[in-house]
């Protein structure tokens, strides 16, 4: 019951209500008290004055019943009079209750003791039943109070669970939703902006765990392609081969092959531990880089393939380039984007890499002269074994890791990798802070 929401506001609202409700009957009751002594005091007080100006107007001819009768005030407040002679003789006395003699403190009776005339007056007023009055108050304030703390009881609970109605009703969507599909949308139970905003960040939330799971189902569905292409022909050359007896340069080709398939798969395995080594794995040091030098040695490394398609790769970097930054990362990323530049520019087509310094960044761009490709995806490009025409892992090569390796570098270390589509080919841009 504790861990409800609406059991934990409900009894928030009770307490609150309980706290008020005792801080008002304490302060009526205060009040009523005060006000009942205050009340009491002017009547004794007022009841003396006349008392001592009617005596000693009338002398010998004074009558307590005639005053009493007089002062309509005094006989409803029930205030009792005494008027004593010697050794405490009552001489007059107003009708009804009065105090008993001797007079001795007591809660029954608030008293007042004058002389006048030689004689001994005495002003009672009823305190007993004043005080019956203010029990009997607290008494009804007690009741009042416990009808309305269960009132606001049951109030708050029906209001907490109309409040949160829309939340339960969320609750029962998600749980009716198909676990099988990965697109799953709430909808707002009520127009309320703060339940309309809520549903809006789940569905946010829900579409990136769907994009997420997509990509993993993609990844896992190219890693077993990736991986079991390479091992397929591994075996079927060597089943081959096992048939019939072969000469040695039969058997030279079938080794030669299954090298071939071997380094593919080391090559694999080593691009996918390093993409999870950069995703789970904190970024290496800073150390001092040369830009123009690295772009340089990276387009060395691409210049007998350029070669073979006839590519012309350009470079126009200043000299002065240099930054702080891992140095291995870097090279990677900048050794990657140029490969998968120059593996598809098109035949006899350029390739140009630029880096600029510009206020607080280093600014690296790499474009290379391709034609048109309609099934362009910039969020799909980064991810593992993604391409965009299948058809060119034959041409080309590689195994479909190298833009999601650049894109996990550039992620652990801060910096800003996009791929832009372009009239006449694919612009890659990188920005690096310029930290010296």
């Amino acid at each position: 019951m504790v861990n409800s929401m609406r059991a934990r506001m409900t009894l928030v609202f009770t307490f609150s209500i309980a706290v008020l409700l005792f801080v008002a009957s304490v302060g009526i009751s205060s009040y009523s008290r005060r006000f009942a002594e205050g009340h009491a005091s002017y009547m004794l007080h007022s009841t003396e004055q006349r008392l001592h100006r009617e005596m000693k107007e009338r002398g010998n001819k004074f009558n307590l019943i005639d005053f009493y009768d007089e002062e309509p005030d005094i006989s409803v407040e029930n205030i009792a009079i005494l008027i004593l002679g010697p050794h405490q003789k009552i001489l007059q006395k107003t009708p009804g209750r009065v105090p008993s003699l001797p007079l001795v403190p007591s809660d029954k009776w608030r008293i007042r003791h004058m002389k006048v005339n030689h004689l001994n007056v005495v002003v009672a007023y009823p305190w007993d039943q004043r005080e019956a009055a203010l029990q009997d108050q607290i008494k009804d304030l007690f009741v009042f109070s416990m009808i309305l703390l269960l009132g606001g009881m049951i109030g708050s609970w029906m209001l907490v669970g109309k409040t949160l109605s829309p939340i339960r009703q969320l609750s029962q969507q998600a749980m009716a939703a198909s676990t099988d599909e990965l697109k799953v949308k709430l909808t707002s139970p009520s127009e309320d902006s703060e339940m309309v905003e809520l549903v809006r960040t789940l569905n946010d939330l829900l579409g990136r765990i769907s994009e997420s799971a997509e990509m993993k189902g993609r990844f896992y569905a190219g890693a077993s392609h990736e991986l079991r292409t390479p091992l397929q022909a591994l075996s079927g050359h060597l089943e081959l081969s096992l048939t019939r007896p072969r000469t040695a340069e039969e058997y030279r080709q079938v080794i030669e092959e299954a090298s071939l398939q071997t380094r593919r798969l080391i090559s694999l395995i080593r691009d996918l531990l390093l993409l999870n080594q950069l995703d789970t794995s904190p970024p290496p040091p800073n150390e001092p880089v040369d830009i123009s030098d690295l772009c340089e040695q990276s387009a060395l490394t691409m210049k007998s393939f350029a070669e073979e398609r006839n590519i012309h790769i350009h470079l126009d970097i200043p000299d002065n380039i240099n930054i702080q930054e891992p140095y291995n990362h870097i090279q990677m990323l900048i050794r990657n984007l140029i490969e998968n530049a120059a593996k598809y520019a098109k035949d006899n087509g350029n390739v140009t890499i630029t880096a600029a310094m510009e206020p607080n960044v280093v600014k690296i761009t790499i474009f290379n002269e391709c034609d048109y490709i309609a099934a362009w995806d910039e969020k799909k490009l980064f991810e593992p074994f993604y391409r965009p025409d299948a058809s060119r892992n034959s041409k080309t090569g590689g195994n479909g890791l190298g833009l999601a390796i650049c894109d996990a570098i550039a992620r652990l270390n801060g910096w800003s990798l996009t791929l832009r589509q372009e009239s006449g080919g694919v612009n890659a841009t990188v920005i690096l802070p310029n930290r010296r």
